[in-house]
Formats: structure tokens, C-alpha cells, sequence
């Protein structure tokens, strides 16, 4: 997986589980995934170390990854679109039933 497809991948499981999160992770996650801010600016800002900013992220990035484990919404968000567009392409509704089998696993 490249460094793009990584934090694309990251930043979705964000949207998912961010409320699982502290507002310290949130905070430092959101100023350098989505704001582009360095590692020094956050820790600056934040009034902490660059490695203490480094250890969050990461810490964070486990974390989100842990929840996507466990609960597969990412997962099961990715394979309703899949089904979605099938549907938008065939006009077949009977493929609804695939979207309801995912949620019921």
C-alpha cells in the first residue's frame, strides 16, 4: 500500500471511529491528515515534543485500526457501495437484499 493509499485508508477509518478517540488524538490527528500541518507545527502548537506528536499519530492509527477489526464498518461501507452501483447499473432491486444480509452478519 503506498503513503497515499495509507492515509486515504486512515482517514476513512477516522470518519468511522473518530468519537472513540480523545480530543487530543482527534485534534492532532485532523491538523496533520487534513490540515497538512508538520509534525514540529503540531507539537509546537500543541506544546508538546515532535515525538510525542509522532507517538500519538501512531497510537491513533493503531487504535483505528483496532476498531476496524472488531467492527468492520469500513469494511461493510465499502462492500455497499460495491452493491449500490451494481444496482445503479443493473436497476435490480433484488440486489437490496445483499445490502441487508451485510448488516445482519
Amino acid at each position: 500500500m503506498s503513503d497515499l493509499e495509507k492515509n486515504i485508508y486512515v482517514s476513512n477509518l477516522f470518519d468511522f471511529y473518530k468519537n472513540l478517540l480523545t480530543e487530543k488524538q482527534q485534534s492532532i490527528f485532523i491538523s496533520y491528515y487534513f490540515n497538512d500541518i508538520g509534525l514540529s507545527e503540531i507539537a509546537q502548537t500543541k506544546g508538546i515534543s515532535r515525538q510525542a506528536v509522532l507517538d500519538s499519530l501512531k497510537k491513533t492509527e493503531t487504535l483505528l485500526n483496532s476498531y476496524e477489526e472488531k467492527l468492520r464498518l469500513n469494511q461493510i461501507y465499502n462492500e455497499q457501495k460495491k452493491i449500490i452501483k451494481k444496482i445503479e447499473n443493473s436497476k435490480n432491486l433484488d440486489k437490496i437484499n445483499d445490502i441487508i444480509r451485510l448488516w445482519e452478519d
